[in-house]
């Protein structure tokens, strides 16, 4: 059986589409001042280097968020963009 491991898919097209609409999402629940609660269920390590050997391996990333960096499909003030800066 295989087991899969997300540093082979960090940085896809998915997870960039996930992002941003959690970042879009966030953004607008947090507009009024009052409380809000979020819990991350599915983050595993939560922080992956995209230069790693096994996400460098699949190239998801370069055909992901590398390739929405270079052609700027978020504008700088979206907050998907902002996470990132």
């Amino acid at each position: 059986m295989l087991s899969y491991q997300h540093i082979y898919h960090a940085g896809n097209l998915a997870d960039v589409q996930k992002h941003a609409l959690l970042c879009q999402m966030l953004a607008y629940l947090t507009r009024k001042d009052k409380p809000l609660s979020y819990f991350e269920t599915h983050a595993g390590r939560g922080l992956y280097a995209l230069d790693a050997a096994e996400a460098v391996k699949t190239g998801e990333a370069a055909a992901g968020i590398e390739l929405i960096e270079a052609k700027g499909w978020f504008d700088s003030d979206h907050p998907y963009r902002r996470a990132l800066a």
